[in-house]
């Protein structure tokens, strides 16, 4: 479903990404597990179109995604989550769950999916009302 071959990425004079590769297949979860600086960041934002390979090939559901902006790639259903606490604080927490699919704009499909969430973590239901910057972070 999702293929990273051969990636190089640099920033600046500095190569990052060093021929990463990498397959996902459908229904399975991957996980990058490494020291700080070793390019787990880097990759993850090279897959979303936030930074471009100098050479190598990405692709998602057989579409290439080397070269589309990451609103192109949020469309085809990659989505960047950010590592830290990068929420909206003033936002309830549906709020911010049905912020996560607002490129899917109407579909029928997204109550669903939240409902989905709100098993996987059933206390973010209980507090689908309370504004996301006053949750713990522990």
């Amino acid at each position: 479903m999702l293929s990273v071959s051969d990636v190089v990425v640099y920033y600046g004079r500095v190569r990052v990404l060093d021929g990463i590769s990498l397959q996902v297949s459908p229904g399975r979860i991957f996980t990058l597990i490494g020291a700080n600086g070793v390019g787990k960041t880097t990759t993850l934002r090279t897959i979303s179109g936030l930074v471009r390979p100098t050479t190598g090939a990405i692709s998602f559901a057989g579409a290439s995604l080397t070269k589309l902006s990451p609103a192109q790639v949020v469309r085809l259903g990659i989505a960047h989550c950010p590592e830290g606490r990068r929420l909206f604080p003033n936002l309830t927490v549906f709020q911010n769950l049905r912020l996560g699919a607002y490129s899917r704009g109407k579909d029928p499909g997204v109550d669903a999916d939240i409902d989905t969430v709100y098993g996987r973590f059933p206390i973010l239901k209980n507090r689908s009302n309370q504004q996301a910057g006053t949750l713990s972070g522990g």
